[in-house]
């Protein structure tokens, strides 16, 4: 019976010792290595997020992304150089998730659902060097996503994803020209409504 009550003593030692283990992330920042519509679809994947528990049951997750990409048209006339068309787009991105958490047994894995929403400002310019013409076209889009997703705890690394239910509002776009050069216009107006998935990886270095 002593050996037993012992065994039981240092069972009950252990499990409180990894019970106190078990680590409570107050914030941290994430990267989003699989995203898709409607942030995805706006920002690209270099999306990254700023997780901040809170409370026990609230997360308040900002999150920021950007993309930029630009062009050079060879010339048809190489010995004219300059006489091409260029061009590059930039967009920015802020947004903020409202997340309701929960911890199932106190463990590792953390469950969350609730709303992401944000706003894109969109900036192209097309230059023609021929007739020295350019196009500057800029767009405002906002976006809300209902999710519903999860993370696993590895020490103050996670691994997690999530789904959702997004809805997409790309703004009426806004032009300027000059120059003789008549341009083509890429931004349209209008909406987008469907289910996304997200996957994500956290570094918590909060206490």
């Amino acid at each position: 019976m002593r050996a037993i009550g012992i065994a039981l003593g240092i069972l009950g030692v252990c499990r409180a010792t990894a019970d106190s283990q078990v680590y409570s992330p107050k914030a941290g920042v994430g990267m989003a290595f699989t995203i898709a519509n409607p942030a995805g679809q706006l920002a690209g994947a270099l999306n990254v997020f700023v997780p901040l528990n809170l409370g026990s049951h609230f997360r308040l997750e900002p999150q920021i992304g950007w993309h930029t990409s630009s062009f050079d048209e060879v010339p048809a006339n190489p010995s004219s150089p300059g006489s091409g068309v260029s061009g590059s787009t930039r967009v920015l991105l802020l947004g903020v998730g409202f997340l309701g958490t929960q911890r199932p047994g106190d463990g590792p894995t953390i469950l969350y659902y609730g709303p992401r929403i944000g706003l894109a400002w969109t900036r192209r310019s097309v230059t023609d060097g021929s007739s020295s013409s350019s196009l500057a076209e800029t767009q405002t889009s906002w976006y809300a996503n209902m999710v519903v997703g999860g993370e696993h705890l590895f020490s103050r690394l996670s691994i997690g994803g999530e789904v959702g239910l997004g809805y997409l509002h790309s703004g009426t776009p806004s032009w300027t020209q000059s120059g003789p050069a008549t341009f083509t216009a890429t931004d349209v107006k209008g909406h987008d409504l469907g289910t996304n998935a997200t996957a994500l990886v956290r570094w918590y270095f909060g206490a």
